[in-house]
């Protein structure tokens, strides 16, 4: 029967390990070991010199805020408080696990040297103290999945460890597991056709890890495709997908369905695979036939969709699109996504329906596409989409370094970006090029508050098409405005959120909003363009947000504008 021990280690004790480090070495931070068959965990920690602490397992006491070993020894919510000295979780790089004879180890490392504090946040792992963590099933981690007191759902594949100290972890039938598994008080499932390359270790019950490894299999998924909007209407029909767990074959999905108001039918074909595992370096293509939107950066289809039918309220602009695309992507460094693609298409002008069935919508009509267009140039705009082909070459890329997506508790950086580049070389009858650039910031102030803040800028030159502008007010842009009433070919914008936490839980928020931006049609951003701001009052529920927001220019429209979401606008 195995035993798990917790200790932290001097940084000279660790020199006969050999692991590559690009700039610093990884230092012991701090252990715990458990021994099962005695029944005590041992604690360690280092700073300047060694300090242990041994305690039977059932004594620790395990709450919703902490897990207390003594009176002054816990796991609390930003680290190991051990006798007035607190060793952050966010120092935490790595992970190992190690089995002796009478005991295992759960060894965390913080990198040593004189790396700066974003270089010292751990890069690929996802952490949480309470809540729990889900790893959806076409999901990859680089890193290790760490919590202390909340459970761990995998579904989907784990490079490195997975430990929750005082919480359960359960693996589906199609889980990866590349790394250990090692839980303290936690009760550890896994089906039987989960597949498991490294050991598993539990301090309350024997596990035999064994039967559990290696389980290549193949996963099959369908489900519906589903959708609702002034121009499809209902869109229904089924969709498929299939994933080799070891990417020796390509990864497909595909959909097939009917819009019952525009009488189209639906499809798409994508296939995709793995060229280099470690790297996430794979390449795909897919051709389709959809209702495209350049708006999915404001919200989803899924949000979209419930607005639709409760509200009457579509908040997207539409084309269709038929054609194929091929891309490349790369993790080129951690937490660093990068993609090229190429893209080329057929568009088509759909007409909106105004009259479509919603549930609390009343006498209100479904606006038009484009609605917001000054009639002479939408006009213009519907001509080319209707008859002009696209083709273009993207660069995207994405940055994120948060520990998870719980942005109210924990600080991290999102950024991404997108240039697009259309010409006749690429057979297409447009010559532009478009940038969009985005800086999110999520800044943990105290216990019960938080600040969001969010830069966008975007530029283009050439034959920008109307449905390529940008557009600000609104939802998702600036609030107190109406829905997309600024058209232009370059912009810029900050949104700041301050958030003051309603309850200890983190289920209700108050928020404090302030929104900015300038943008020109077709002219530099200069004194030529009003500055546009809005005020802003909102209450948060769990990710149900209400906002009341306000415009202060001098213009004659200045209602206060409310906003119901499901999500965040960034």
């Amino acid at each position: 029967m195995a035993v798990l021990v917790l200790s932290i280690f001097p940084a000279d004790s660790m020199a006969q390990y050999k692991d590559y480090q690009k700039q610093n070495s990884k230092a012991a931070y701090f252990s715990v070991s458990i021994n099962n068959q005695t029944g005590w965990l041992l604690l360690t920690v280092y700073g300047e010199k060694t300090a242990s602490f041994k305690v039977p397992i059932t004594d620790i006491q395990i709450s919703a805020e902490r897990a207390e070993l003594a009176a002054d020894i816990s796991f609390e919510s930003e680290g190991l408080s051990y006798q007035g000295t607190i060793y952050k979780y966010d120092e935490i790089s790595a992970t190992d696990i190690r089995e002796s004879a009478d005991s295992v180890t759960i060894m965390f490392y913080e990198i040593s040297g004189s790396s700066s504090k974003l270089s010292r946040t751990r890069r690929g792992n996802i952490f949480s103290f309470s809540k729990t963590i889900t790893v959806e099933h076409d999901a990859f981690v680089r890193g290790a999945v760490l919590s202390i007191l909340g459970d761990i759902n995998i579904n989907g594949e784990v490079n490195k460890d997975i430990i929750s100290l005082f919480g359960n972890i359960n693996l589906t039938k199609g889980a990866v597991a590349r790394g250990d598994i090692a839980s303290v008080t936690g009760v550890i499932e896994i089906e039987e056709q989960a597949s498991i390359y490294g050991e598993v270790y539990s301090g309350t019950e024997e596990i035999d890890s064994r039967r559990f490894k290696f389980y290549r299999g193949h996963e099959f998924t369908q489900g519906l495709m589903l959708n609702y909007n002034r121009v499809d209407g209902l869109l229904l029909g089924g969709k498929f997908g299939f994933e080799h767990k070891d990417s020796l074959t390509p990864a497909v999905d595909a959909g097939f369905g009917y819009a019952f108001e525009a009488k189209r039918i639906r499809y798409f074909f994508a296939a995709e695979q793995y060229i280099w595992k470690k790297q996430l370096l794979r390449i795909g293509g897919s051709f389709y036939r959809k209702l495209s939107s350049e708006d999915d950066w404001l919200l989803g289809n899924s949000e979209n969709t419930v607005f639709a039918l409760i509200a009457r309220e579509d908040f997207k602009d539409y084309y269709e699109s038929e054609g194929a695309s091929g891309w490349i992507k790369m993790s080129a460094a951690k937490d660093l996504l990068l993609t090229i693609s190429y893209d080329s298409y057929d568009s088509r002008w759909i007409k909106s329906q105004k009259n479509l069935w919603s549930m609390f919508g009343g006498s209100k009509l479904f606006r038009e596409n484009f609605s917001s267009i000054e009639p002479s140039y939408r006009a213009v705009g519907i001509a080319e989409i209707d008859s002009k082909h696209n083709a273009e070459v993207s660069l995207e890329f994405s940055y994120d370094n948060r520990l998870n997506d719980d942005d109210n508790i924990l600080s991290g950086w999102k950024f991404s970006g997108n240039f697009q580049w259309s010409a006749d070389r690429f057979s297409s009858d447009f010559d532009y090029r478009k940038y969009t650039f985005q800086i999110i910031r999520y800044q943990k102030v105290n216990r019960i508050s938080a600040i969001r803040l969010r830069a966008v800028h975007g530029n283009s030159d050439g034959n920008l098409p109307m449905y390529k502008r940008y557009f600000l007010g609104g939802l998702g842009t600036l609030p107190g405005y109406n829905h997309k009433e600024m058209i232009g070919s370059r912009f810029w914008m900050l949104n700041s959120e301050y958030r003051v936490g309603l309850t200890k839980k983190h289920f209700s928020y108050l928020l404090f909003m302030w929104d900015v931006g300038q943008i020109a049609n077709d002219s530099r951003l200069d004194d030529q363009s009003e500055i546009k701001h809005s005020l802003g009052l909102g209450l948060d529920f769990s990710g149900l947000r209400v906002n009341f927001s306000k415009r202060l220019d001098g213009q004659a429209d200045r209602n206060i504008k409310i906003h119901v979401r499901f999500s965040s606008s960034f």
